[in-house]
């Protein structure tokens, strides 16, 4: 078994970040192509144990620390994915031991493109878990059912770029969308708890909670970006 994995970091908590990329060299039975994708003079760039492939954004091209700023540095990175199957992953989350072998076999065994797993929630030493449910396109409509560190056939990458410019926070949303109005329903799932979404002070979205001109922006780029993809 084989998996690409694209780590984006930006100005990261260094314990975070090492806890987060150690999870990824930790994956069983899956041997792991790890790129990790960060901005120039980033100092977590020390923390990156050899072996792993290091792409730097010039701080000049950079977007910011921010969903949009994740997005691009996906983007760039996207060319050296080599593997047959692709999965994105924060700096700052956690992926289970066995959660790319799992996710592989179902891949193959089902014939999809996609699969997702559920989530463990971590917030002041409290965990709340999200199984993972049966793809439907009209809650895709509502809410996005396919968290962005899904694994993916690479194939699918036929599709990138990741639309941030256009709908922010979004990207991945639209782009699981255009999987579903170009390939239908390719998705599917591993029910028990894939990883560890960690929410914190510096997370983005607790942190746009903070800012009223953010959290416009935040619903605006929603309903831009579900216009283009109707019922």
């Amino acid at each position: 078994m084989e998996c690409s994995v694209i780590v984006s970091s930006h100005l990261e908590n260094p314990e975070f970040f090492l806890q987060s990329i150690t999870s990824i060299l930790n994956q069983t039975d899956v041997e792991i192509e790890f790129i990790v994708s960060m901005v120039e003079g980033d100092e977590n760039i020390s923390l990156v144990p050899p072996g792993v492939t290091i792409h730097t954004i010039p701080k000049s091209k950079h977007v910011g620390h921010s969903p949009e700023g994740s997005f691009q540095q996906i983007n760039v990175a996207i060319p050296l994915v080599t593997k047959k199957y692709f999965r994105w992953f924060s700096g700052d989350d956690i992926l289970f031991p066995q959660t790319t072998k799992l996710q592989i076999e179902k891949l193959e065994s089902s014939g999809k493109l996609v699969c997702h797993s559920g989530v463990e929630y971590f917030k002041n030493g409290k965990t709340k878990r999200r199984d993972a449910i049966p793809y439907n396109r009209e809650i895709h409509q509502t809410r996005n059912m396919v968290p962005d560190t899904s694994i993916m056939n690479s194939k699918l990458l036929s599709l990138a770029p990741l639309n941030y410019k256009k709908f922010g926070n979004y990207a991945f949303w639209d782009f699981w969308l255009r999987v579903y109005e170009k390939y239908g329903k390719v998705f599917t799932r591993v029910r028990d708890i894939g990883w560890m979404y960690r929410i914190h002070e510096d997370s983005t979205h607790v942190k746009r909670k903070r800012d009223p001109k953010a959290f416009k922006k935040y619903f605006k780029d929603k309903d831009d970006m579900l216009k283009y993809h109707p019922l």
